[in-house]
């Protein structure tokens, strides 16, 4: 395939790859092909579950009454997470205001899912194949994660 094709293609998944973060953060223009659900309702069942257990909960987000919750917002899901990664994931996150760890967690995906396609393109862009996958991963699988983890408003 030709250089300057293959660069232009992964430019364009790239742009893709933006975009949906771009709908899910701040425009929602994706949002009539996706599930409606509130902003943030399977991402805060994290937080909210390590928040549950370091508060005498379980990990599954059930708190002992009395406690008030990590937040009330979005009709968060039970967490479904593995224990391990909710506490390694939610206790940092907890330690910021709702909204704000929200943000950083989006931020942090988008930041590791460029340094990951620009160390794929590094490392394989001499490989005869990479042309193909570069742009499917980059361009297309934030179709299936962008309903669970950044379900629009």
């Amino acid at each position: 395939m030709n250089k300057r094709i293959v660069v232009i293609i992964f430019i364009i998944s790239c742009l893709i790859h933006c975009f949906y973060f771009v709908s899910a953060y701040w425009t929602h223009t994706l949002d009539p092909w996706f599930e409606h659900v509130t902003m943030g309702q399977d991402f805060f069942a994290i937080p909210n579950a390590a928040y549950a257990f370091l508060h005498g909960g379980n990990l599954q987000g059930q708190l002992p009454l009395g406690v008030t919750p990590y937040t009330d917002c979005c009709a968060a899901n039970n967490n479904v997470y593995h224990p391990l990664f909710t506490l390694l994931i939610g206790i940092p996150l907890q330690m910021l205001p709702p909204w704000t760890a929200f943000y950083t967690w989006g931020a942090v995906h988008f930041l590791t899912s460029l340094f990951i396609v620009f160390f794929l393109w590094k490392k394989f862009s001499k490989n005869t194949i990479s042309p193909l996958w570069e742009p499917l991963w980059s361009g297309f699988i934030p179709l299936k994660t962008r309903k669970t983890l950044y379900p629009p408003a």
